[in-house]
């Protein structure tokens, strides 16, 4: 059984008001990027919705963020250490939902199973961490656990192009990252009476990351 949950912080004038800045700021730096976004029909109206992206590069969250039409909530790693603090700061002034990763995640889970029930979409990497290379990490099972217990849809995105945006447009070149939005996936229901519920979650979780990959595939292509 989950716990009742209060986010009534996250969505607070004080915390909205911070978030538009933070946004503007993003979307005022992305001038000197170009960034080119596809599936913007994809996104699911009048529900809320689990957003499922790669995760290559510090930029992601913020860029994703910055060009998504609505408002977003963000799972965040609290464990953040690298380049003087500042991406920690930022998410915690940002307020997104943290989870350290080296910690049982249930109860950040739990605050984004709230959040969904309450009708506000969330986006996770499920990788849990920044891949260092071009191919996918295996996939938690935050993303598949969040949508079992909130019912939600799982909206796939796939993210090329986003590291060392910064350090480019610091030199005077405009670099290019493209993020491809998939369609909204329903992932099958869980019977925990025939499976244990970690096996389900993670076959669910495997839907998702082969979702993100088919979506990789077809911008490189």
């Amino acid at each position: 059984m989950l716990r009742a949950v209060d986010i009534s912080h996250h969505r607070s004038v004080q915390t909205r008001m911070i978030r538009r800045v933070q946004i503007a700021l993003v979307r005022l730096s992305l001038k000197f990027c170009r960034v080119e976004v596809s599936g913007f029909e994809n996104i699911p109206d009048n529900e809320a919705y689990l957003i499922a992206y790669n995760h290559i590069s510090v930029n992601d969250a913020p860029i994703l963020l910055a060009i998504w039409p609505t408002a977003l909530e963000m799972l965040a790693a609290e464990d953040l250490d690298f380049a003087w603090g500042i991406p920690r700061r930022l998410t915690k002034l940002y307020r997104c939902i943290l989870v350290h990763r080296e910690r049982y995640p249930r109860p950040a889970m739990e605050t984004v199973v709230a959040t969904i029930k309450q009708g506000w979409s969330v986006a996770i990497a499920p990788e849990g961490r920044v891949s260092q290379h071009q191919g996918l990490l295996p996939g938690k099972n935050g993303i598949s656990y969040a949508a079992h217990y909130s019912g939600a849809r799982v909206l796939p995105v796939a993210i090329i192009g986003t590291q060392g945006m910064a350090h480019a447009a610091w030199r005077g070149k405009r670099p290019k990252a493209h993020i491809k939005i998939g369609n909204p996936i329903t992932l099958p229901a869980i019977d925990a009476t025939k499976k244990p519920l970690h096996v389900a979650l993670t076959a669910n979780t495997d839907c998702v990351m082969t979702e993100i990959h088919r979506l990789l595939v077809d911008i490189n292509c």
